[in-house]
């Protein structure tokens, strides 16, 4: 073996691979009531995916689980097991590298995942995953019963 080859003799010094699979930056969402808690909530869309976040129910979670939460879903009608799987790695991939700037605690969150995911440049679709998640975060527009506008008056025959 070539000196230039040589393993270090120190363990610590080895490269530790990258263990993207074990990264945590949020909890997940994995029991149905939590989804079915989100199906009526915000939504916003991208190229490849939908989201959905609302604020979480304190009361219903255990003191230190204020974290965010992320879950993910693809369905059926996005083609087969193995295109779904690809979906959804490539989702919780940008969430692994974004989702802590991107996501605030007391909040849940749920990626519906699209076929257009699987065609979508990476980059493109960590970025349109950023801006869905930061309109969701935008304050809601003023809705139109806190501000009535004058109805025109009926005109008289």
């Amino acid at each position: 073996m070539d000196s230039s080859q040589q393993l270090p003799q120190n363990p610590t010094q080895r490269s530790q691979p990258h263990k993207a699979a074990t990264d945590v930056i949020c909890a997940r969402l994995k029991k149905r009531a939590d989804f079915k808690r989100l199906s009526s909530a915000r939504r916003a869309h991208g190229r490849g995916f939908s989201v959905a976040m609302k604020a979480q129910i304190p009361s219903a979670l255990p003191q230190a689980s204020l974290d965010a939460r992320i879950g993910f879903t693809v369905t059926k009608q996005c083609g087969n097991a193995v295109a779904r799987n690809r979906i959804r790695r490539r989702l919780k991939e940008a969430m692994r590298l974004d989702g802590q700037a991107m996501t605030q605690s007391g909040h849940d969150y749920v990626i519906f995942g699209r076929r257009e995911a699987l065609s979508e440049d990476f980059a493109r679709l960590r970025s349109r995953l950023a801006s869905a998640i930061a309109s969701l975060h935008q304050s809601p527009s003023v809705s139109s019963s806190s501000n009535p506008t004058p109805k025109p008056a009926a005109a008289s025959i």
